[in-house]
């Protein structure tokens, strides 16, 4: 990500991550992702790598009556001949037609995803744009800022989602940079933040409208349909496993040999606490907003692609838990991703055939898996009709907590992939992996200020970089651990990490 200075602030902040745009300039990547885009300037000088303007989530656009007058930098108002002759003067370039979160009144810890719809009186590029927040105490704590958005006169919406740990009212509004130069709008609006015992609604939904529950077109040869989509009810346990020995691959990652699986239609949303799914092969997209439910030996397909979305969205649930499972589209599209998270741990699962495998929320484990051969379009919405750029992990500024231990993140398969981790959180560990690919196979972005707790340790790289580069850290960043690196073919220590912006 590149230098920034959060609106109404110089200081940088640490919480910026588009949950409908994802990233920085210091990548191959524009597209988390994430939001903060991907548009691509990997090939535009020595290792000019640019992160994804594809935040966290993209959302579908929903057409609205273009606007009047020309757009002029840094959101001042200019004037333009409107009927008649009448003169009209621009209130805003920019304007937000509506501001929502999913819960008004949170628990201490639980995440809260944040959206704005929001419209431009003409098509510009806006250089960074946010979510701000103002916590009780007065300090900033903004939702993940995203980089590189595009607007126009279709109405396009930003999300972001993240945790907040201070008891109190917070404010909150859209904001954006352009030339230089922060512009807040309003409205502005409250949400809460309880105690630490606030119970969190059983199923919190999101500022857009719901997703349609009609059932998907199912594939022939499929196992029988149970006319029941309810998941059988238990207790569940979720300790960190022990990391295995073997490479992951599709040999050991999955469904295991020989599981009966029963198909479920049409989109869905698990919100009963405590529930063990198994043997299901979704064929709709799945939303998690209860706590403590696991998934085990189950194939996620997702549905027609409408807007962005991923197979698997945990990012509202707490303590979600995914075991021996399978990541593939049905129906794969630029804007399809494997997983969305927030505290989950991943186990032994299989994603491929998605743009981005993984976009990694607070507290995510990913361990023994196999993330590989995603899918590449020649023309993503979310790169203004360029082409997608895709990433293993992406994990955006705002986020800490993502460990990736015991892998195979493969994108030498990919065409043109960003990287195997695309990383602006914090708290990163990455340790004891097979990584391969991309413009840089680790790419570490910061948003105008350090990431503490980078490890790097004991990995495996292939040489299938674009620029024989395993890993890069743009100017502000260090790793706090960086040992245990070697190629994969020799044994041999890695270089040192590249370090630009």
């Amino acid at each position: 990500m590149h230098r920034f200075d959060p609106p109404g602030q110089s200081q940088g902040n640490s919480a910026l991550r588009p949950a409908a745009v994802p990233h920085q300039n210091h990548h191959v990547d524009s597209h988390d992702d994430r939001v903060a885009g991907k548009g691509r300037e990997a090939r535009q000088g020595a290792h000019r790598l640019a992160e994804r303007s594809r935040g966290r989530k993209k959302w579908l656009l929903v057409p609205v009556a273009a606007m009047a007058a020309a757009l002029t930098a840094g959101g001042i108002a200019a004037a333009a001949t409107g009927f008649g002759g009448v003169q009209f003067k621009v209130a805003s370039p920019v304007t937000v037609q509506a501001l929502g979160v999913n819960v008004s009144n949170a628990a201490v810890g639980q995440t809260v995803t944040a959206g704005a719809k929001v419209v431009a009186e003409r098509q510009t590029t806006l250089s960074e744009v946010a979510l701000a927040v103002k916590a009780p105490d007065g300090t900033r704590v903004d939702f993940p800022h995203a980089t590189n958005w595009t607007l126009g006169t279709t109405q396009k919406v930003f999300m972001g989602s993240r945790a907040f740990n201070k008891v109190g009212t917070y404010t909150y509004w859209f904001a954006y940079k352009k030339n230089g130069h922060w512009t807040n709008l309003n409205p502005r609006q409250t949400f809460t933040v309880g105690s630490p015992s606030t119970t969190p609604p059983s199923a919190p939904g999101t500022p857009s409208a719901s997703p349609s529950t009609s059932p998907s077109t199912t594939p022939s040869a499929t196992p029988t349909t149970s006319p029941s989509t309810t998941p059988s009810t238990g207790p569940t346990t979720t300790p960190t496993q022990p990391a295995g020995t073997a490479k992951p691959d599709a040999s050991n990652t999955g469904v295991v040999a020989g599981t009966a699986l029963t198909v479920v239609t049409g989109d869905q949303t698990f919100s009963t606490s405590g529930q063990v799914i198994t043997g299901k092969d979704f064929r709709g997209y799945v939303k998690v907003t209860g706590s403590n439910i696991t998934f085990k030996n189950c194939i996620f397909r997702g549905g027609t692609p409408s807007g962005n979305n991923a197979l698997l969205n945990t990012e509202a649930g707490t303590n979600t838990v995914v075991e021996d499972s399978e990541f593939v589209p049905l129906q794969p599209a630029a804007t399809i991703d494997g997983v969305w998270t927030a505290n989950t741990k991943l186990y032994r699962v299989n994603i491929h055939g998605t743009v981005d495998g993984m976009k990694a929320g607070n507290n995510t484990l990913v361990q023994d898996s196999y993330i590989h051969d995603l899918s590449w379009f020649a023309s993503d919405p979310n790169q203004g009709g360029g082409a997608t750029h895709n990433d293993g992990v992406q994990a955006f500024d705002g986020v800490s907590g993502v460990t990736l231990r015991h892998n195979n993140i493969d994108l030498s398969t990919t065409k043109d992939g960003n990287a195997a981790l695309q990383d602006s959180a914090s708290n990163v560990t990455v340790d004891n992996n097979w990584l391969d690919g991309g413009g840089c196979t680790l790419n570490f972005a910061d948003h105008g200020h350090s990431l503490p707790a980078l490890v790097v340790t004991n990995n495996r790289f292939g040489r299938h970089s674009s620029f024989q580069c395993p890993i890069l850290l743009s100017n502000l960043l260090s790793l706090a651990q960086n040992s245990g690196n070697v190629w994969v073919d020799t044994g041999l220590p890695i270089p040192p990490p590249q370090q630009h912006d």
